[in-house]
């Protein structure tokens, strides 16, 4: 298996997206960016890997404010 040579992070509320060097997982970013992006501890996450040319393979983490109802 490849090595993951990125991470994306993608905020749906607000359409923004970032990438940053190495392999870094859900509560790596949460615990590292936080403090900069608003709302992102309280947010649902899903991650895939993917592979782009030119880049190798990346992971994808997606970012969205949690639904539902409660009680």
């Amino acid at each position: 298996m490849a090595e993951i040579v990125q991470t994306n992070i993608v905020i749906t509320a607000t359409d923004t997206e970032y990438q940053v060097p190495g392999s870094l997982s859900v509560s790596q970013v949460v615990a590292a960016y936080s403090s900069q992006i608003p709302g992102l501890s309280g947010y649902q996450a899903s991650e895939e890997i993917v592979t782009r040319e030119g880049i190798g393979q990346v992971r994808v983490i997606t970012f969205r404010p949690k639904t539902g109802t409660k009680g």
